[in-house]
C-alpha cells in the first residue's frame, strides 16, 4: 500500500484515545490501548501521515504515543492531561462476533478537554470525526476552515445518550458511519438497506453501514452497493475493526482527493482490507505489527 510520508497530510483524524476492557466468551482483556482515533490513525498510517487529534490522561503509556508517532501518525494533537485519567470502555462480545454490547463508558479526561486546532489542523481536507462525545466532534468541527470533507462515525452509546447533539452533528457531515445495529437504534428500520436510505435522510450526501463479516453497504442519493469484507480465518478480535475500515477509507478518499460516490466505493475496498487485519489480533496488535512490518519493507 502506498504511504506518501514526504507529503503534509490532507486527513484529520479526532476521536477517543483510551484504555479498553474486552469481555469475551473465553476470557477478557484489560487495559488495552484502544479508543476510535487510536485504531482509525493507525489505519490511515497504511495510506499517508494522518494528523491525530486527541486527549490522554497520566494512567495512559506514554510510549505508546511514541510507538504510535514511529509509525507514521503525527502525534503533534495528542494532548495529556497528568492529573486525571484516560477515557476507558468495557465492551462485552457474543458468540457471534459481530455482536457487542457497552457496558461501561468513562469519559474522565474528556469531560474537562476542550480542543485548540493548530492552523494546520483546521486547514485539512479530510475530517474524520472518529466515536466520541458529540459535543466534542462539534468543538473540532466549529474550528475548521473551509469547507472539508467530514465524516463522523459514532456508537450506540451516544445514540441513546445524546441523540438530539448527534442528530445535529449529522447534519452538518458529509459521510456518515455506523453498523447495522446503531442504523437500526438511529432510524428503527432493521433491515440495514432500508436502514441506510433513511441516514440519507438526516442530512449527509453519503452514508455507510458496516454490517462485519458480511462487508458493508454504500448509499448515495441515487445508487447504493455491497462491498464484501475481505475472508479472514479464525478472527480473534472485532474491537476497534470498524475505526480501522473508517480510517482507511478516509485515508484514501485523501490520497485520491476525490468525494464522489466511485471513490467512495473503492475507498470502502480499501477499509475492509484493512479491517481484515484488525480483527486477526487483539486490540490493534495485528494493525501495529502489519505497519511495523511495512516500515521495515516486509
Amino acid at each position: 500500500m502506498d504511504n506518501p510520508h514526504s507529503t503534509t497530510s490532507s486527513l484529520l483524524v479526532t476521536g477517543g484515545l483510551g484504555l479498553d476492557t474486552l469481555v469475551m466468551p473465553d476470557g477478557e482483556v484489560r487495559h488495552e490501548i484502544g479508543g476510535s482515533a487510536w485504531f482509525a490513525s493507525l489505519a490511515a498510517a497504511f495510506f499517508l501521515k494522518p494528523r491525530l487529534l486527541g486527549v490522554v490522561g497520566g494512567d495512559f503509556p506514554l510510549a505508546e504515543r511514541d510507538r504510535l508517532e514511529s509509525l507514521g501518525v503525527d502525534t503533534a494533537g495528542m494532548v495529556v492531561l497528568a492529573d486525571e485519567k484516560t477515557f476507558a470502555w468495557k465492551c462485552l462480545y457474543h458468540a457471534d462476533p459481530d455482536k457487542r454490547k457497552t457496558l461501561e463508558l468513562h469519559p474522565n479526561v474528556e469531560e474537562s478537554y476542550r480542543p485548540r486546532l493548530s492552523e494546520a489542523e483546521r486547514r485539512c481536507p479530510f475530517l474524520l470525526l472518529a466515536n466520541m462525545r458529540p459535543d466534542f466532534q462539534r468543538r473540532v468541527l466549529d474550528q475548521m476552515a473551509g469547507e472539508p470533507f467530514v465524516a463522523l462515525d459514532t456508537i450506540d452509546f451516544w445514540i441513546r445518550e445524546r441523540r438530539n447533539e448527534l442528530l445535529q452533528m449529522i447534519r452538518r457531515t458529509r459521510l456518515l458511519l455506523l453498523n447495522d445495529e446503531e442504523a437500526t437504534l438511529l432510524t428503527g428500520e432493521p433491515d440495514p438497506h432500508r436502514a441506510g436510505r433513511a441516514l440519507l435522510a438526516l442530512g449527509p450526501e453519503f452514508a455507510v453501514v458496516k454490517l462485519g463479516s458480511r462487508g458493508s453497504l454504500g448509499f448515495a442519493q441515487r445508487e447504493d452497493w455491497h462491498v464484501p469484507a475481505q475472508l479472514v480465518e479464525n478472527p480473534v478480535d472485532p474491537t476497534g475493526a470498524g475505526d480501522s475500515f473508517a480510517g482507511a477509507l478516509m485515508a484514501t478518499l485523501a490520497v485520491a482527493e476525490k468525494r464522489d460516490a466511485a471513490a467512495l466505493r473503492v475507498a470502502m475496498e480499501a477499509g475492509a482490507r484493512i479491517a481484515a487485519i484488525t480483527v486477526q489480533g487483539f486490540s490493534a496488535r495485528a494493525l501495529i505489527a502489519g505497519l511495523e512490518r511495512e516500515r521495515a519493507g516486509g
